[in-house]
């Protein structure tokens, strides 16, 4: 999953805010 996560939003660091509920939804679909 790590290896997706910065591939799908390569400004995870550009926006910290935008992450954590991305993060949080990923979980709950799988």
């Amino acid at each position: 999953m790590r290896t997706e996560l910065p591939n799908t939003r390569p400004h995870t660091s550009a926006r910290p805010s935008l992450t954590p509920p991305s993060l949080r939804r990923l979980l709950v679909q799988l």
